[in-house]
């Protein structure tokens, strides 16, 4: 066992856990988890307009629901809805998609967040106001919290 020292980390050790298919993570300080705090829980590279998931990370399934508007579902669940969402966009704005506004992904206003799933929407701005849609680009979504 080997100990790498860096400025801000000091880890004692990173193995592969064969019989939980996890990584187990043990600091200089003692403790070991399976998932430690701040690594991402939950990502999913999703394009909605054409209803498929490309890669993910304890994801169960994406519904989409309507619109601009999908429920992302987990595997494993979080411990409370108090966790937090990451997006981005994978695609390219031309000059003429650059001036209506802009990209919003995100937790749906007014959806349902909780510990197995949260309903999130894609909104392209337009002028002075947005509308939901299908953007035929792909999106990623990436969850911090503590699991179950």
């Amino acid at each position: 066992m080997s100990t790498i020292v860096g400025t801000n980390i000091e880890v004692t050790n990173i193995k592969y856990d064969s019989d939980t298919t996890a990584m187990i993570v043990s600091s200089a300080g003692g403790g070991a988890g399976t998932v430690p705090q701040g690594l991402a829980k939950y990502f999913v590279q999703y394009a909605q307009a054409t209803d498929t998931v490309n890669k993910s990370l304890n994801s169960s399934s994406v519904n989409d629901t309507s619109l601009g508007h999908f429920t992302l579902n987990y595997t494993n669940n979080f411990q409370d809805a108090l966790y937090s969402l990451s997006t981005g966009i994978h695609a390219n704005t031309s000059d003429n998609q650059s001036d209506r506004g802009g990209h919003s992904l995100g937790f749906k206003n007014g959806g349902t967040v909780n510990t197995s799933s949260a309903q999130c929407n894609y909104l392209y701005g337009a002028s002075q106001s947005s509308a939901a849609v299908d953007l035929d680009a792909t999106n990623s979504y990436i969850l911090y919290g503590d699991l179950a």
